[in-house]
């Protein structure tokens, strides 16, 4: 049985043709701007990421700036 399957399957690749297809100008605008999309998800991503965990050490420090600012006056 495997056999019978290997051998459809080489017989369907070498059988294959080239296809003659046509892209139209309008699926570059549509790649780009799914590619853009998918770069703002992934930064937006990296950005939820890093305030989550990371959200407590910078308000500390900006709350040390900021005490150190009003300790002047």
């Amino acid at each position: 049985m495997k056999r019978k399957i290997f051998l459809l399957t080489i017989i369907v690749l070498i059988k294959l043709e080239l296809a003659s297809a046509y892209i139209d100008p309008g699926t570059g605008g549509m790649i780009i701007s799914s590619s853009g999309s998918i770069i703002g998800l992934i930064l937006a991503m990296i950005a939820a990421f890093l305030g989550k965990y990371f959200w407590k050490p910078i308000k500390k420090f900006f709350l040390k700036i900021i005490d150190l600012f009003r300790s002047k006056k």
